[in-house]
């Protein structure tokens, strides 16, 4: 019933972003740690814990129940509720993520990227237009992972910049 694969390879991919994203902010920071720089860090960890949480959580529903619709709309549930954290976050710091890169692409990404996210969350809990499937939970969580891998792209190119 649950596609394993696809859900463990989201949490090692997540994972595998977070000890990454580590190595590369403490390399490139040169002993001088931003602001920003530590938020985009935070935000790739928080977000990251929260796919490879989404990643597991059908596997303990199913201890639960083998229903399909259950099975999806529970995980989904779990998601929101990890995402409290992240989104307390975003908005403790939605000024400095907004307005205090040059670019402000990366806040419009995670704009859209939590936009998308809340469509998917609403079709997976209202079951509409199609009931709760696997296929759109993946998609939520690799909407986790667009987020994580911009951030960390933005991280990089915005050390650069300033470094060079």
């Amino acid at each position: 019933m649950i596609n394993s694969d696809t859900l463990l390879t989201l949490a090692e991919v997540s994972a595998g972003f977070i000890g990454f994203a580590a190595i590369a902010s403490v390399f490139l920071s040169q002993r001088k740690i931003h602001k920003l720089d530590l938020i985009r860090f935070q935000m790739i960890v928080l977000v990251g814990l929260q796919v490879v949480f989404g990643s597991f959580v059908p596997f303990w529903v199913l201890d639960i129940s083998e229903s399909p619709i259950f099975l999806w709309e529970t995980s989904t549930i779990a998601i929101v509720m990890m995402s409290v954290p992240v989104s307390a976050f975003l908005i403790v710091h939605i000024r400095s993520i907004f307005f205090g890169s040059k670019r402000r692409t990366w806040g419009m990404v995670m704009f859209f990227t939590t936009a998308g996210s809340i469509m998917i969350v609403g079709m997976l809990l209202l079951s509409w237009p199609i009931s709760a499937r696997q296929s759109l939970y993946e998609i939520l969580l690799s909407l986790g992972l667009l987020a994580m891998a911009y951030t960390f792209i933005d991280l990089i190119v915005n050390r650069m910049e300033e470094n060079a």
